[in-house]
């Protein structure tokens, strides 16, 4: 939920968080990463 808050925080850090998301989505055993 972070994550959002990340995003509007600097543009390199949307790369990495859709980066998360995309893993995520493929990786649904690793919640941690999201929260990350």
């Amino acid at each position: 939920m972070d994550t959002n808050k990340h995003i509007k925080t600097t543009p390199t850090t949307v790369n990495s968080s859709t980066r998360i998301l995309f893993m995520a989505s493929f990786e649904p055993m690793s919640p941690r990463i999201m929260l990350n």
